[in-house]
């Protein structure tokens, strides 16, 4: 009964209470690029381990992501201290020091763990209990045995081997086609190539997905927040759909000088919407973009791009970008070397070659940029593609005010409180127009008065 007791007191305890920009879950999530909802259940986990190591009369063993979570608990020394109180006994962090005398004492301890895990939760989670690392599945299922380096350095020297042999098989035919029907036929050549590519690298990403998110736990627990930012690559959007939450639950609202400020409504709230609905408080009431300004490089957002980011570097070691890298890479040789065939050809034939140079010169341009948007498909598009066709269907039947973020992924612009969607706009519009320096209107008008002419009116003055 005492041990029932000592776990609610655990359970319910509150590692982000009151929520902080910089408080206990963003510290350990933008530290250790983790995924927001990876966080939490790595929190929920050591508190499992923390009950279990107080109700033990032998050692009991942490695994890697749950003493990662222990050891900046510690650095929190007066919260940590009130947990052990919670728990009713102080618990030491002992430190392995890999000695060969301590092997049988922390294997007996993991032995023990698992066994009373078992006997009060079940079984152990393994993205927790197994892996080191949260990236660790996603490796190990998609490890290639090769590099992209390698393969790049592989195909180029490819290129010079075979591109003569290759420029004398084709000289036949290039020879029977003349110059000016070149010059037509070989951009609707790249277009052809451009769009198979893309068909062939939709396809492919899209079975990839499907046949290694039921493998990785990880994938199957990704946070709308995080899906958003993976489509958008920029956090304002974030940021955007958390305010819009805010409008939508009636807790914020625009005042007359088009600044945001709060409302007398309470009702439950997500913690980044109470980070934000704290910071419109303390400021009285705020322009968008000082708001904007004030947390797009904090951590509290960061740690949302910073994993997205560490993922990305993840797929683009994987065998799945590797296997597309190897056929979009031999599309792009063999496209170039036609066009530098016949461009050596010509020089041959002192024929004129300056419009077809400025095509090949142009074809390796436009290849760099839609290179680098095919390398985003995976990432940008399959992933939060794949949450959008389930999520619409679940949004029909749930509370979405649960779900923060969800309708933003899955329709928009459309979810946008009407109130809220000019503020948006006069945003953006600030954005394209100062570049960095949007918040100058906001800022440079806070004392209010002549704002409104010089910023605008469709906005109502500086309130973006």
């Amino acid at each position: 009964m005492k041990e029932n007791n000592v776990w609610k007191e655990i359970e319910k305890f509150d590692f982000d209470s009151p929520p902080s920009e910089y408080g206990f879950s963003v510290r350990l999530a933008y530290e250790n690029g983790w995924s927001l909802n990876f966080t939490q259940k790595a929190i929920e986990e050591y508190k499992k381990f923390m009950f279990l190591a107080s109700i033990s009369k032998e050692m009991v063993s942490p695994s890697e992501i749950v003493d990662t979570v222990w050891h900046q608990h510690l650095l929190f020394s007066h919260f940590y201290a009130n947990f052990c109180q919670k728990l009713g006994k102080w618990i030491d962090h002992v430190p392995s020091t890999h000695q060969a005398s301590e092997k049988h004492t922390f294997v007996q301890a993991k032995k023990h763990t698992k066994e009373l895990y078992r006997e009060y939760f079940g079984e152990m989670p393994k993205d927790i209990w197994q892996n080191n690392s949260i990236l660790e599945d996603f490796r190990k299922n998609t490890k290639a045995k090769i590099s992209k380096q390698q393969i790049d350095i592989v195909a180029f020297f490819m290129f010079i081997l075979l591109f003569y042999p290759f420029r004398k098989l084709l000289e036949p035919v290039l020879l029977e086609i003349p110059g000016t029907n070149f010059l037509f036929i070989y951009p609707i050549l790249i277009a052809f190539v451009g769009i198979g590519l893309w068909i062939f690298t939709s396809n492919y990403f899209q079975k990839s997905i499907k046949d290694i998110m039921p493998k990785i736990l990880l994938l199957q627990n990704l946070h709308p927040l995080e899906l958003i930012y993976m489509q958008k690559r920029k956090l304002e959007f974030v940021i955007h759909a958390i305010t819009n939450e805010l409008f939508r639950k009636d807790c914020i609202q625009i005042n007359n000088l088009n600044r945001l400020e709060i409302t007398d409504k309470q009702v439950d709230k997500t913690f980044f919407e109470q980070i934000i609905y704290n910071y419109i408080h303390e400021q009285k009431a705020v322009y968008y973009t000082d708001l904007m300004n004030n947390f797009i490089y904090q951590p509290v957002f960061t740690q949302i791009s910073k994993f997205v980011d560490d993922f990305d570097k993840a797929v683009s070691s994987s065998k799945i970008y590797l296997n597309y890298h190897l056929v979009k890479l031999t599309a792009y040789y063999i496209t170039f070397s036609i066009g530098l065939s016949r461009f050596f050809l010509g020089i041959e034939r002192d024929k004129p070659v300056g419009y077809l140079m400025g095509m090949l010169i142009l074809f390796l341009i436009i290849s760099h940029f839609y290179n680098l948007y095919l390398n985003e498909i995976f990432v940008s598009k399959i992933i939060p593609n794949n949450y959008c066709i389930k999520e619409k269907h679940t949004l029909i039947s749930l509370d979405s005010s649960k779900y923060l973020g969800w309708e933003y992924l899955t329709m928009g612009h459309a979810v946008i409180v009407s109130s809220f969607a000019p503020i948006i706009t006069f945003y953006k519009h600030k954005q394209n127009e100062d570049g960095s320096n949007a918040s100058s209107c906001g800022s440079g008008c806070s004392s209010g008065g002549s704002c409104g002419s010089s910023c605008g009116g469709g906005c109502g003055g500086c309130g973006g």
